[in-house]
């Protein structure tokens, strides 16, 4: 029979314990893992989603910014000929520009002095028109291509936040 003192019995007890206590840390461990493991699978199935949808819309917009490039090439093809056009007929003489101009006429004494200047037409030499002509068209071309950065970027904004 065993006695209270014999070491066997107490090294029974502290086996036991100590598998005891090493079991349920290996549970506990493998029970973390699987949790983890899963919070790990869903992460990824979220982000194979939203790359999925990034992709989507990436194409999507890829398409939408085409178009918006072609249409703005379009409207520079179809200003450049007016401009060639309206330059072609400066250079011709067959257009004329004018700019506004006030010209000083003598007022009789006691009329409201305001009234002194009549406007008249001053015509611009060829050159100088086609040089206003030039820097219009450089102002217009900035402006179409303001325009299509404002639509891409109205386009990035519908899609990200329908």
């Amino acid at each position: 029979m065993i006695g209270l003192l014999d070491p066997r019995l107490w090294l029974a007890l502290v086996l036991v314990a100590a598998v005891s206590f090493f079991g349920g840390e290996w549970h506990e461990q493998r029970v973390s893992t699987a949790r983890m493991d899963l919070a790990d699978g869903l992460a990824k199935a979220a982000l194979r989603e939203a790359t999925g949808r990034a992709k989507t819309a990436e194409m999507l917009l890829a398409g939408t910014h085409s178009t918006i490039d072609a249409e703005r090439i379009k409207e520079k093809e179809d200003a450049k000929t007016t401009i060639d056009a309206l330059r072609a007929d400066v250079q011709r003489g067959t257009v004329s520009l004018s700019i506004a101009t006030r010209a000083i006429r003598a007022a009789p004494a006691g009329q409201d002095p305001g009234t002194r200047y009549v406007e008249t037409r001053a015509e611009l030499v060829p050159q100088a028109a086609i040089d206003l002509i030039d820097i219009a068209a450089d102002g217009d071309n900035a402006v179409r291509d303001l325009n299509a950065c404002i639509d891409k970027y109205d386009a990035v904004r519908r899609t990200l936040n329908p």
